[in-house]
């Protein structure tokens, strides 16, 4: 499959790290899992502050990050458990890899690094995965 991008050994490597390091924090730290994505979109408004359009950049981001700053707010709002929180994040985390992939047809916001969207992706895709994980092995028990 061809992706819109390559994704460079060090893109890889450097998402890998990245991921442990959010995984290993998550665990260590119990930290929510849904609240945690709140810096997702975060990231991609802060590196717009570096586009030469950045009002654009930011109002563009915003657009699409919106939906995950929304579902943090009514997880909290409506106290969600913790195994709804856990099913919305691996939700948010998939739909930012997806982002990720088509960023640079969704948003016009030079200020984002051409490395910035591979290991966004590597990164995205290792949580997701990590937090479905255990729903795999639930239903293994359960056959």
């Amino acid at each position: 499959m061809m992706l819109g991008f390559t994704i460079s050994t060090p893109a890889l490597f450097a998402g890998m790290f990245c991921a442990f390091l959010i995984i290993f924090s998550m665990r260590q730290y119990r930290l929510d899992p849904l609240q945690i994505t709140i810096f997702l979109p975060a990231i991609y408004v802060l590196l717009a502050l570096g586009s030469t359009t950045p009002t654009q950049s930011i109002i563009e981001e915003m657009f699409f990050g919106m939906p995950i700053l929304m579902l943090v707010g009514i997880s909290q709002m409506q106290d969600w458990s913790l195994e709804r929180k856990k099913k919305v994040a691996i939700a948010v985390w998939l739909f930012h890899g997806f982002y990720d992939y088509h960023h640079h047809w969704l948003v016009i916001n030079d200020g984002v690094p051409s490395w910035y969207a591979p290991f966004c992706l590597v990164v995205d895709m290792l949580v997701a995965l990590y937090l479905f994980i255990p729903y795999q092995q639930k239903d293994a028990n359960q056959e």
